[in-house]
Formats: structure tokens, C-alpha cells, sequence
């Protein structure tokens, strides 16, 4: 039924760039980069905005529009779905069947996610069936000659747990993976014991053992170190969509920046004041949050609001993009984003 594919016989752009990182994985960052220098014809993107979550938001809107020919595939119209040459639409989080996983508590067990509203618009369609659509339009279908259940039952049936029993009640303990109090699982390191250091990091000559790494940028003649941090009722910008949270986030001012009282005071700056972050990548205004519980040298901006697509009528124009701030820059071993390795400069507007 599950005809294997083998691996990629050319990698994704930016791939082994980073030792610690999947070896088959796409860099997001250097296929941009690729982008702009006329090195990238085709583009899919899944749920992906990167004119809004990735670094230095104005230059991914320029290497963006060196891509061909884009494809986005999505809830709703984000900035990066704006600019595509196709916009698929997908269903939502509530509407679809998902793909049997698992997850570790006292108990081990089989998890699946069920539709919890009907289809609202009849022409959208999972990402799973797009795929599919998209394979058999290619001549790859036989890489998919199975349905969404088929798949679904074959987890299962690995698992030993009833399909019918996840789709009713969303879990199912897998047999014989109950942990006791007192006992010791399994883990699957060499040692099969929990490590503390890790052969890997030597390939990327590091320390097997980690060790503190100095920051890349310290704060210096007045300016403060960005950083940044998902509020726990949002993700990225993706959860502005919703009305709900958005009005939320708006009720109780989840936007503003946080300075501390001690460098609020020094600046000129009370709580509420308008102020202005700015350093080489751009410039952006929000209100200030005035507090005691962020560290004098730091400033915290979050990073799921100044949505630029008018079509996301809740969230459009609402608090300030820390993207148009954060540098283009990845951590050489994992590949990571330095989101918190960014300096900005603070001034009360009209200052």
C-alpha cells in the first residue's frame, strides 16, 4: 500500500548547512536567500507567512518576489498569500481528521484529531488531499494510492489500538507501554540512560557537554537587547485570524512593549507613553508597558502582532511587527533563528 520513496537525490536549498540539523530538511532562511539571488523558481508555502514571521520582514518581502511562480496554501489571506500566484484554501484546525500520533504521560497512548465542526466552505480541503491532488497532477500518485483512514488504521493496528475507539474519544492507551512509579523506562540514547552529553555537538565541533556560549551582541551606549517569546494564548501570527483572541489580546493591551521601570525613567517614559524601536533594519511604534519584571538591559516586543494584510480584519494595523526589527541571522550549528541576538534603540514618540 505505502510505496517507499528513498531519499532525496539533491537536497533542499541550504540543507547540511548546519551539522546539528536534519540532514533532508529545507533551510527557510537560505531559500530566501536563494530567492534573491534568482535561485529559486517554485515556492509552496503550507500554513506559512513568511512576509510576517520570518526576520527582517522587508527583505522577505523582496526575495519573495523574486520567486517565480508561488503557491500558498491557507486559512486565511496572510501577507505572504497576498503576494502568491495561487492561494489553495485549506480547512481549519477544527474541521479535520489529522494523522494518528502519540503522546508520553503515566501512560503511553495513541492520539488523533477529529473534526469538532462540520465543513464550512465546501470548495477548501485539508492539506493531506491537497497534496495528493497535487502529486497525482504531477504523475505521483502511486506514492499515494491510500486513503487518510487507510494510513490511520496501519498506525493503529501498529499501535494495538482500535481506530474507531480514537475517532470516538481522540486517545487510546497503547498496550504494555504503562510506566510504574519506581521504574525505569527505556530511553533511546547509546547508554540507554538519560545523557548528559551528546555525540552529535562534536561534529559541529562543539563540546559534547554544553557549555555558556557568549551572546552575539551586548547592549552599549544606550541601546537594549530585543527579546521575544510566544504570549501563551497566541502562536506566532497565526492565531490573530480569530476574532476572539485578537479582541483578547487588544482588552488587555498584549501588544505593548516592556521596558523596565528603572530605564523607563531614564528615557522619560511612563506607562502608556507611545515610543519608538528602531536599529538598522527598520523602525516600528507601540505603546510602552512600564514594569519591574524584565531586566534593565532588555526589552520584550511579542511576536504575533502588526498584521499588513487588510484582509485579516481583526488584527490589521493592530500593535507592531518585531520581524520588521530581528536580523536575518542563524545559529551556525543548529541552524536556529538568533531571534534574541538583536539591538534596538528606545525613545519616547514626539521625544
Amino acid at each position: 500500500m505505502f510505496k517507499p520513496v528513498g531519499y532525496p537525490q539533491n537536497y533542499a536549498i541550504g540543507a547540511g548547512m548546519h551539522p546539528l540539523a536534519y540532514m533532508y530538511a529545507n533551510d527557510c532562511q537560505a531559500a530566501l536567500t536563494a530567492a534573491a539571488e534568482g535561485a529559486l523558481d517554485v515556492a509552496l508555502f503550507f500554513g506559512s507567512n513568511p512576509l510576517a514571521d520570518y526576520p527582517q520582514a522587508a527583505m522577505a518581502a523582496e526575495d519573495a518576489a523574486s520567486i517565480g511562480f508561488k503557491v500558498v496554501v491557507d486559512c486565511f489571506m496572510t501577507e505572504t498569500a497576498k503576494v502568491a500566484d495561487y492561494v489553495l484554501p485549506d480547512v481549519s484546525y477544527l474541521e479535520r481528521r489529522g494523522i494518528v500520533g502519540t503522546a508520553t504521560a503515566p501512560m503511553t497512548v495513541a492520539t488523533l484529531r477529529n473534526p469538532v465542526i462540520e465543513q464550512v466552505h465546501p470548495e477548501t480541503k485539508p492539506t493531506y488531499q491537497i497534496v495528493v491532488d497535487l502529486a497525482e497532477a504531477c504523475g505521483l500518485g502511486e506514492y499515494f494510492a491510500f486513503t487518510l483512514d487507510q494510513l490511520n488504521e496501519t498506525y493503529c493496528a501498529a499501535y494495538g489500538v482500535s481506530y474507531d475507539t480514537l475517532k470516538s474519544d481522540g486517545l487510546a492507551p497503547i498496550p504494555g507501554c504503562e510506566l510504574e512509579f519506581g521504574s525505569v523506562p527505556m530511553f533511546t540514547t547509546k547508554s540507554g540512560k538519560i545523557e548528559f552529553s551528546c555525540e552529535a555537538y562534536a561534529v559541529g565541533e562543539m563540546k559534547a557537554v554544553p557549555t555558556w556560549i557568549e551572546p552575539a551582541v551586548t547592549p552599549a551606549d544606550g541601546s537594549l537587547r530585543l527579546i521575544t517569546g510566544d504570549q501563551i494564548f497566541q502562536s506566532k501570527t497565526y492565531t490573530t485570524a480569530s476574532d476572539k483572541l485578537t479582541q483578547l489580546a487588544k482588552d488587555y493591551e498584549a501588544d505593548r512593549v516592556w521596558i523596565s521601570s528603572a530605564r523607563a525613567a531614564e528615557l522619560g517614559i511612563a506607562d502608556g507613553d507611545a515610543v519608538e524601536l528602531s536599529n538598522d533594519n527598520g523602525s516600528v511604534q507601540v505603546k510602552a508597558r512600564v514594569t519591574g519584571r524584565i531586566h534593565p538591559d532588555a526589552v520584550y516586543l511579542p511576536p504575533h502582532y502588526g498584521c499588513a494584510s487588510e484582509e485579516i480584519r481583526v488584527a490589521f494595523g493592530f500593535g507592531a511587527s518585531h520581524k520588521a526589527l530581528v536580523t536575518r541571522q542563524a545559529e551556525p550549528e543548529s541552524g536556529a533563528g538568533m531571534l534574541q541576538e538583536v539591538l534596538v534603540n528606545v525613545k519616547k514618540v514626539g521625544a
